[in-house]
């Protein structure tokens, strides 16, 4: 029987790929690697003892694996089954040393108040507030991704200044 914390990972990792459907390779190659670590990171965090830690881990990729196989055969000829395959195929190839994810953060006005929007190809914009933003700038930092932090503190910076110009 696979371990809750497992099976979760795999749904999110499997959502995670779903959703970068239609996104030229390059993309998939930057992405599909660091939807899985970031799921192999999420599995270990909360076990101390590293061969428990490890089968935990190993347990994930093998089932994933298998849970894209799966996917594969029930979506036989339709492009998320074609999709699918070309992620099996990443998950094969060597991970580059850093991984770094792909989101675009920008300020948008919404019924008069501006936002920081939140868009990752294959799936819906996340309005949020320039807080809330941040508090996802300091996840992706603590995470590894200082680069992607930067980019949605800038601009979370950038909505509280044209909200504060909005109320002068």
């Amino acid at each position: 029987m696979t371990d809750p914390i497992v099976t979760s990972a795999i749904e999110n990792a499997l959502n995670n790929v779903l959703g970068t459907q239609g996104q030229d390779a390059g993309f998939l190659r930057d992405n599909v690697h660091f939807y899985v670590a970031e799921q192999v990171n999420e599995i270990g965090k909360d076990e101390p003892d590293e061969q428990k830690r490890n089968i935990l881990v190993q347990g994930f990729q093998v089932q994933f694996r298998k849970r894209l196989t799966q996917e594969i055969s029930q979506n036989e000829g339709t492009i998320i089954a074609d999709h699918l395959r070309l992620v099996l195929k990443i998950l094969g190839e060597p991970r580059i040393a850093r991984l770094e994810p792909r989101v675009d953060a920008e300020a948008v006005q919404h019924n008069g108040v501006w936002y920081v929007a939140f868009r990752t190809p294959g799936a819906l914009t996340d309005l949020c507030s320039a807080q809330q933003a941040r508090d996802r700038a300091q996840s992706l930092q603590d995470r590894g991704h200082p680069g992607l932090a930067e980019q949605i503190r800038n601009v979370a910076a950038d909505v509280e200044q044209r909200n504060a110009k909005l109320s002068t």
